[in-house]
C-alpha cells in the first residue's frame, strides 16, 4: 500500500492507471487529494473481471473527519457499465471477492436499483449492506461469501411463480462444484460443467454436451436463458444470470426438482407454487422429500433439493 497526494489543479488529468484519472478520485472543494495506489489496482482488476465499458467512481476522497477509508485515500464508491448495460451490485459485489478487496459494501440506492458498491483497502475482510444498517452480511445471513449471500436472499424474487410444464429427459444429477466467478466464452472447468449441466436441467438439454468448455452453443443457451428470464442478454454467466438459474426449478425425468434457497420454509414453498401455505404437508409427505429434510420439516437447509407433488406441476 502507498498512499500519494496530488493536486487537482496541477495533476488532475494525470492517468494512474490505463482507465483512471487523478481527478477522478477529487473532494468537492478540494484541491488536494489523496489516492492509495492498492484502490487503483483493485479497481483495474474489477474493471477487467467484468469486462467493463466505463467505471464511474461517484465518491473517493473526502474531506471529512468521521474516520472513513475516503479520508485516507483508500475507498471509492462505484458505477459500473458493460456496453450499454448499468450493472446492479451483485456482479460488482461478486467481481471485488473475485480480486480479493478486504472491505466492500453494498451502497442503498433508490428502491429501484441498487449499483452502487464500496470499495476500500483496509487489512482486514468487512463486507456491510447499507440497506441494512451496515451490519455485515455474515451477521444477516450466516454467510461468509457475497456468492452465498446472493444465491441465497437477492436471488429469491427471480424465482418462477408456479413450476414449469415438465418433460421427459434422461439428464444426470449436477454433480458440479457451483461457480464463484463470473463464466464468459472461452472459459473451461468444473463450474463451467455446472452452468452447462444447469442450463440443461432448464432447458431440456440446449447446451449440448456437459464437457466444461465455454464454446458457442453454452452461450446460445445463456442468451437463451437471459432473454426468458428478463435479465441483460449478454451471453456472460455473473451472479444475476448464475443465480436465477440455481432459483430456477429444473426438469430431471419427469418430476420437477425444486432447490431450497435462503429463508425458505415448506409452508412459503407450497405457498409460492399452489397459493395455499397451508399445503405444506403434500410437499413434505412425498417419501423422497422425507428422506432429503429428515424428521423435522421445520429444518430446511439451503441447497436440498425437493420433488415437487405432480399436482403442483411436478410430474407424475
Amino acid at each position: 500500500m502507498s498512499i500519494n497526494t496530488y493536486s487537482i489543479s496541477a495533476e488532475g488529468n494525470v492517468f494512474l492507471s490505463p482507465h483512471f484519472q487523478v481527478k477522478e478520485f477529487a473532494a468537492a472543494g478540494s484541491d488536494k487529494v489523496l489516492i492509495d495506489t492498492a484502490l487503483v489496482d483493485m479497481l483495474e482488476n474489477i474493471y477487467a473481471q467484468l469486462e467493463l465499458s466505463k467505471m464511474i467512481i461517484t465518491s473517493g476522497f473526502r474531506t471529512t473527519t468521521t474516520g472513513s477509508f475516503h479520508e485516507k485515500g483508500q475507498a471509492a464508491d462505484l458505477n459500473c457499465w458493460r456496453g450499454a448495460v448499468r450493472l446492479q451490485g451483485p456482479e460488482i459485489l461478486c467481481a471485488a471477492e473475485v480480486c480479493g478487496a478486504a472491505g466492500i459494501g453494498w451502497i442503498a440506492g433508490s428502491a429501484t436499483s441498487r449499483a452502487g458498491v464500496h470499495i476500500d483497502t483496509r487489512p482486514s475482510r468487512y463486507w456491510f449492506d447499507e440497506a441494512q444498517n451496515d451490519k455485515s452480511i455474515q451477521s444477516l445471513q450466516g454467510v461468509s461469501s457475497w456468492w452465498d449471500f446472493n444465491m441465497g436472499a437477492v436471488f429469491n424474487a427471480l424465482k418462477p411463480a408456479r413450476a414449469e410444464t415438465p418433460v421427459s429427459t434422461s439428464l444426470p444429477p449436477n454433480i458440479y462444484p457451483l461457480p464463484v466467478r463470473l463464466l464468459r466464452s472461452g472459459d473451461t472447468g468444473d463450474d463451467v460443467k455446472w452452468l452447462q449441466a444447469a442450463l440443461n436441467a432448464v432447458l431440456n438439454g440446449a447446451a449440448g454436451a456437459v464437457d466444461g468448455i465455454f464454446g458457442l452453443k453454452t452461450e446460445a443457451a445463456v442468451r437463451a436463458f437471459q432473454q426468458s428470464h428478463g435479465l441483460a442478454v449478454d451471453g456472460i454467466a455473473g451472479p444475476l444470470t448464475l443465480g436465477a438459474l440455481y432459483a430456477a426449478p429444473t426438469v430431471t425425468g419427469a418430476a420437477v426438482i425444486y432447490t431450497v434457497q435462503q429463508g425458505d420454509t415448506l409452508s412459503a414453498i407450497a405457498q409460492r407454487f399452489t397459493g395455499a401455505g397451508s399445503r405444506w404437508g403434500e410437499l413434505y409427505n412425498l417419501p423422497e422429500n422425507k428422506v432429503v429434510i429428515g424428521d423435522n420439516p421445520n429444518l430446511l437447509q439451503i441447497g436440498q433439493r425437493l420433488t415437487l407433488p405432480a399436482e403442483w406441476g411436478g410430474g407424475s
